[in-house]
């Protein structure tokens, strides 16, 4: 981040100063919609001046006829349209004679009515999702003020904090707000951000050297390891689907920010799982951050090819191989698929055992697992899995990474070296001692193909694995050992006892020290 954006950063940050318990994520959604409003109005302002050259955009809009066909084309090449009256530098313009609740009062009159207009002019295809890119954003909510003037100051004093920051790169720009808002847990209600190190990371390993078109993330929250993953594998195409309806049009909004037209960048709304919008696509490329331990109803799929190529459904409180099947159903015969699991997910038995056996074994679909350092990102232990198909071994490469880590502000994180580091190992795919495994399948076979790095890499300080079922046994038969000989103990200090001889003062004595051993 640049001097200049820390500097207006800091400032945008001091505007929530004093914003009460639970409040915090209102005025992030009002932020985050704030900017994007302020990126569509330049987009759209963009493209009139072209059209009209040196004509004033607000006169011309005046006449219907010249209002229609700026609207029509608007429509054409955005997705949406916003009139002149309501681009920030024309309104805030027309404000420049009016001070304080004046000026604050009409500010944010104008912001809903900006807001209200992009989302009723959008076009079918980019509707499901901006439909609600502003559906967080509620200007009378009372956490921006007990009294009307106040939520009226707040507002207007939060979005000009946000019209202040500097836009050289517009896309960054979005990136940090998204990261401030996921740091403070104030992203909508069920999203969760994949830390831009776990996304360069996917993107990396979906790169096989091959040409790609099109890349896919059926879990695309805000968008940001879609986008990585495009703009590395340099694609023309962009899809994605998400549950959230708001994060869904906060991950379109990102594409748009970064290049990425509403035509070239497709984004669905509901659960993939249920509901796939993109049925009978395929794709070279997938990346995905699936949620963790997602509840899921199979009984209504027993008949989808997805899940059905499994013996056995994923279990209805973890979806995590769900997930994993509907992504592989999506890929080319030369796909590859990076995705973030929770560690549980490969080495729980049961069907979820089964399912891995089928895809290891049968399918010989798993290319590399990688466990990522503790704490990272939503997890607090997880790791990169890589699925390919057209595989010609079927060894798999598993690499501890968990020493990997560094600390980004306070939180771990993987330095850009790092990422690198274990991108440059993936491709080598060599032995390293406490580090790396390339695992035959007769070794997965054995260890019921778990896939847990740390079954098949011991760090260097790990003490020798410990036999737990012969140490359990072991346990017992020292206590059946200690048992018997507690009772020759009692049969013997009977007979001592009972004996009239034992009574002497140094028998007492010895009699009273071992009282004192047992009591302890």
């Amino acid at each position: 981040m640049t001097q200049r954006r820390t500097t207006a950063f800091k400032k945008l940050l001091a505007t929530f100063k004093g914003v009460p318990k639970g409040g915090e994520r209102v005025y992030w959604q009002a932020a985050l919609s704030f900017f994007g409003y302020r990126y569509l109005a330049m987009r759209v302002e963009t493209v009139v001046r072209q059209r009209l050259g040196t004509q004033r955009p607000e006169v011309v809009w005046q006449d219907a006829t010249h209002r229609q066909r700026l609207q029509t084309a608007l429509q054409e090449e955005l997705g949406f349209y916003l009139e002149p009256q309501l681009w920030p530098e024309q309104f805030l313009a027309a404000m420049h004679h009016l001070h304080g609740h004046d000026l604050s009062m009409r500010l944010t009159g104008a912001l809903q009515q900006a807001m209200d207009q992009i989302a009723a002019s959008t076009t079918p295809t980019l509707r499901p999702t901006f439909v609600h890119l502003f559906d967080g954003v509620d200007l009378d909510s009372l956490q921006f003020g007990g009294t009307a003037e106040q939520r009226i100051e707040n507002v207007s004093r939060l979005f000009l904090r946000v019209y202040q920051l500097p836009v050289d790169d517009w896309g960054a720009v979005y990136e940090d707000l998204l990261q401030c808002a996921a740091a403070q847990v104030c992203l909508p209600a069920g999203s969760f951000y994949t830390p831009r190190s776990v996304s360069t990371l996917q993107a990396g390993l979906v790169d096989q050297g091959q040409a790609v078109t099109a890349v896919y993330d059926p879990t695309m929250g805000t968008g940001s390891s879609l986008i990585l993953a495009g703009q590395r594998l340099e694609v023309t195409a962009y899809y994605g689907q998400e549950l959230m309806p708001r994060t869904a049009s906060l991950g379109q909004l990102n594409l748009l920010v970064h290049g990425v037209s509403y035509r070239d960048g497709q984004v669905a709304v509901g659960d993939v799982l249920t509901a796939d919008q993109l049925a009978g696509r395929k794709f070279a490329a997938i990346v995905a951050t699936p949620p963790v331990a997602a509840h899921w109803d199979p009984h209504y799929l027993a008949n989808d090819p997805r899940f059905t190529a499994y013996e056995q459904f994923a279990p209805k409180s973890k979806a995590d191989w769900a997930f994993v099947e509907h992504m592989l159903a999506h890929l080319t015969d030369q796909g590859c698929l990076a995705v973030v699991l929770p560690v549980g997910s490969l080495f729980r038995q049961e069907a979820e055992g089964v399912i891995r056996r089928q895809i290891v074994e049968r399918d010989n679909l798993l290319d590399a697992v990688i466990s990522l350092p503790t704490k990272i990102g939503q997890l607090a232990a997880s790791a990169v899995v890589v699925f390919r198909r057209g595989r010609t071994t079927r060894d798999v490469w598993l690499l501890d990474a968990t020493g990997f880590g560094t600390k980004q502000d306070g939180k771990p994180d993987l330095a850009a070296t790092a990422v690198t580091a274990i991108l440059d190992r993936y491709h080598q795919r060599q032995e390293e001692p406490h580090l790396a495994h390339l695992a035959t399948l007769a070794e997965l076979r054995k260890n019921a193909f778990d896939l847990s790095v740390a079954r098949y890499v011991a760090p260097a300080n790990r003490q020798p694995a410990v036999d737990v079922p012969a140490t359990l046994r072991e346990i017992q038969a020292t206590k059946r050992e200690l048992a018997q000989l507690d009772d020759e103990y009692n049969r013997l200090l009977a007979q001592l006892v009972q004996s009239q001889d034992a009574v002497t003062p140094e028998t007492l004595a010895m009699l009273r020290e071992m009282g004192k051993h047992d009591q302890t």
